[in-house]
């Protein structure tokens, strides 16, 4: 399944109310709740940049994202800006720990209070997203954010909040559509005799349209419509294809099912 589509819940989940998900970002996501986001820092995390062996992948540890990790690396081989040496440093173990979750989100706000913004950070339900505020207030609805919002996920995330969104939500990898069908029918969501074709037709359904393409610095940015004019189909038993009780099959069947 895409990159964009698996991870097409959390995109809308984080488009709601104003936030923007990093995963908007053609080489970034969202990250998961856990920790919870860093307080605003009075200074950029130091040194950042941290020198990488000349195989981007010859560090990545084996597991289920591992050619998730050095696909990033590869892209970024032969960009030495500070984001991409930070991003380098992060992934090169083929793990992102809680701190550098963490910091990743430290160095997207701190990049945007250098610009002169107000970032609010958010975690909910597997994503990490970003908003501003103007003198204390919501943003004005309809207006759009400034470039250096985007400039500034697009230069410090490269991806690190989407993997580690992804090891904490599906963590044994992302499942066979057949898991996912087993689960559904498993926990009372789908009938028998449910297919992955069905299901197949059912994530078609509920992937949202790109409205518009944003380029930015280091990719482009999709943007889609809010959360409640997106797409969110019922399952021949009943139940909505974007409730939580499916996304815990969509996600992670295994631990789904053993509860």
């Amino acid at each position: 399944m895409p990159h964009q589509q698996r991870l097409m819940r959390w995109r809308r989940a984080a488009r709601s109310s104003g936030v923007v998900c990093l995963l908007a970002v053609l080489a970034g996501g969202c990250g998961s709740p856990e920790p919870a986001p860093p307080e605003p820092a009075d200074e950029r995390p130091s040194s950042p940049v941290a020198s990488h062996k000349a195989d981007p992948g010859q560090d990545v540890a084996k597991g289920p994202y591992r050619e998730d990790f050095i696909s990033t690396l590869s892209a970024l081989a032969n960009d030495h800006d500070p984001g991409s040496e930070f991003v380098k440093r992060v992934l090169a173990d083929g793990v992102v720990t809680p701190e550098e979750y963490s910091e990743t989100v430290a160095l997207v706000t701190q990049c945007m209070r250098d610009a002169g913004l107000t970032p609010v950070v958010h975690a909910e339900d597997g994503v990490t997203g970003f908003s501003l505020t103007e003198a204390g207030q919501p943003w004005p609805e309809g207006e759009e954010y400034p470039p250096a919002f985007d400039s500034c996920v697009s230069q410090w995330d490269r991806g690190v909040l989407a993997l580690y969104a992804q090891m904490i939500v599906s963590p044994y990898g992302e499942p066979s559509d057949e898991e996912v069908v087993e689960c559904l029918i498993h926990q009372g969501l789908a009938p028998q005799g449910f297919s992955a074709l069905d299901l197949a037709d059912m994530r078609d359904q509920a992937t949202p349209e790109c409205v518009r393409l944003i380029e930015l610095p280091n990719g482009v940015k999709c943007e889609y419509p809010p959360a409640d004019e997106q797409p969110n189909p019922i399952l021949p038993g009943g139940h909505r294809f974007n409730s939580d009780e499916v996304l815990a099959c969509l996600h992670n069947p295994r631990d789904t099912m053993a509860r």
